[in-house]
C-alpha cells in the first residue's frame, strides 16, 4: 500500500539527522537525543520545546537528501523563530487556512500529554486550534514564512492577541483574494485546482470554485494533500477510479492528508462517500481511504504507550487477494480496537515465538453483529472501540 520502497532508517540515524539539520540550521537551543524513547528532545531558548518521535519520522522519510532536508523543514517548523505580534496588514498578507483530517489536531493534543507527562511542565505551544469543517475535515491556520508555512498554535493567537474564529475570515478572505486560475481537467478526466501556490488543498472552502464544472453527476471531492483539491463527477467511474490512484499516491507523501472522497449531502454538508460496490471505480476510492486511517491509529497508538496504555495495533492486511485496514483481538484480552475493515481474531502465545496466533479474519460489521460480543465507542479520536465477548469458533466459522 505504501508509495514508499526504500528501507526504513534506524532511529539513531534518523536522530543524528534531526541534530545534524538543526545545527546546520544554527539552532541554538538544547537538543537531546532519547534511544529508549525513540524520540529527539529539542527545546529553544524561549522554552519552547518539541518532541520528535523517530518512529512517526520514518513512516515518512523519503527518498535522496533533498527532499530529506524539506521532510525535515516541515516537521520542525515549529522550533523557528516567528514573528510574536502581526499586523492587519501581515496578517492579511501572510495568513492562509489550511484543511487537515480532525485526527491531526486530536494527536497534537495527545502529544502535549504526553509531553507535559514526561517533562512534568506545560506545554502550551503544542496546542494547535482548529475549526470542525465536516465530520472528517478540520480547519486549521498557517502563517506563510520564508519557504514555507508554520502551523499556529494557541501560543501564537495569544501573543497576537487575536481570537481564531476572526482570523479564520482573515485568511479565507486572503486565500480567496489569492485565487485567479480556474480549476481544469487533468489526467483520468480529474478536476484539480491549479494555483500550485502550496494552498489548493484548502480551496474547498471557497464552494463557488466548484460551480459550474461540466461533471458527469454531483461532485466528488478529495483533499489528498495540502496542495491538491481535486474534483471528479458522481456517474463517471471512470474519473472516479483516477480519483482513488491519484488520492493514493498523494496522501502518502509529505505533507499528505487523506484520501476519502466526499460527497454533499441534502444538507449541503461534504460527507464520506463510496459508491456501490459493484461500481468499477470502488477499490480505487476505498483503498484510496487506507492509509492515513491506518496511519493516523499507529501514530495514536505510539503516543497512547507514552502514556502507559496498551491499545490494539492497526495495520494492513490482505484478505483474499485485497488489502484491507485490520485490527487484532487476542481472546482473554479487551483491547482498545480502531475502527477498521477487518479483524483479526488471534489465541494468546500459540505461535512458535511465543505471539499471538491468528485463527479468523472477519469483517468488522459481521462480528459486531454477533450475539454476546460488544464493540463500544469509547469518544476518542482516531476512534477505538472496547471489545468484549470474544466469538467461539463456531460462532466464527458461520460468519
Amino acid at each position: 500500500m505504501s508509495a514508499r520502497t526504500q528501507k526504513t532508517p534506524p532511529a539513531a540515524t534518523l536522530a543524528r539527522a534531526v541534530q545534524d539539520y538543526l545545527a546546520a540550521a544554527g539552532f541554538k537551543g538544547e537538543v537531546t537525543y532519547q534511544p529508549s524513547r525513540e524520540r529527539v528532545m529539542a527545546r529553544r531558548a524561549d522554552g519552547i520545546a518539541q518532541f520528535v518521535l523517530l518512529p512517526s519520522l520514518a513512516r515518512g522519510w523519503p527518498d535522496g537528501e533533498r527532499a530529506q532536508a524539506r521532510f525535515l523543514d516541515r516537521c520542525l517548523l515549529m522550533l523557528r523563530e516567528g514573528p510574536p505580534l502581526a499586523s492587519d496588514a501581515v496578517l492579511t498578507e501572510r495568513l492562509l487556512p489550511r484543511l487537515y483530517p480532525r485526527e491531526h489536531f486530536a494527536l497534537t493534543a495527545l502529544r502535549r500529554r504526553v509531553a507535559e507527562a514526561e517533562e512534568g511542565e506545560p506545554s502550551p505551544e503544542l496546542s494547535i486550534p482548529s475549526r470542525p469543517f465536516n465530520a472528517e475535515l478540520s480547519v486549521g491556520l498557517v502563517f506563510e514564512m520564508t519557504d514555507d508555512a508554520a502551523e499556529v498554535n494557541d501560543a501564537r493567537l495569544a501573543a497576537w492577541g487575536r481570537d481564531f474564529a476572526a482570523l479564520e475570515k482573515v485568511a479565507v478572505d486572503n486565500l480567496r483574494r489569492r485565487t485567479h486560475k480556474p480549476i481544469i481537467k487533468g489526467r483520468g478526466g480529474v478536476f484539480h485546482s491549479n494555483e500550485n501556490d502550496g494552498h489548493d488543498g484548502a480551496r474547498l472552502l471557497l464552494p463557488e470554485r466548484l460551480e459550474g464544472l461540466p461533471l458527469k453527476g454531483e461532485a466528488v471531492v478529495m483533499v489528498p494533500h495540502v496542495e491538491l483539491l481535486l474534483v471528479a463527477g458522481a456517474d463517471d467511474d471512470a474519473a472516479l477510479k483516477s480519483l482513488g490512484e491519484m488520492g493514493l499516491d498523494a496522501c502518502q507523501q509529505a505533507m499528505g492528508l487523506s484520501g476519502t472522497a466526499f460527497k454533499r449531502n441534502a444538507a449541503g454538508t461534504w460527507v464520506p462517500w463510496l459508491p456501490a460496490a459493484n461500481r468499477s471505480c470502488f477499490e480505487s476510492l476505498r483503498l484510496a481511504a487506507l492509509p492515513a486511517g491506518v496511519g493516523y491509529a499507529e501514530s495514536q497508538r505510539e503516543l497512547l504507550a507514552g502514556l502507559g496504555q496498551d491499545v490494539a495495533q492497526a495495520a494492513v492486511i490482505e484478505d483474499k487477494g485485497k488489502p484491507y485496514s485490520a485490527c487484532v483481538w487476542v481472546r482473554g484480552e479487551a483491547p482498545l480496537l480502531p475502527k477498521s475493515e477487518r479483524i483479526v481474531f488471534a489465541l494468546p502465545g500459540a505461535g512458535d515465538d511465543g505471539q499471538p496466533l491468528p485463527v479468523a479474519v472477519r469483517a468488522w460489521d459481521a462480528v459486531a453483529s454477533l450475539p454476546g460480543v460488544t464493540l463500544k465507542a469509547q469518544g476518542m479520536l482516531p476512534e477505538r472501540y472496547l471489545a468484549e465477548g470474544f466469538p467461539d469458533p463456531d460462532a466464527l466459522s458461520k460468519l
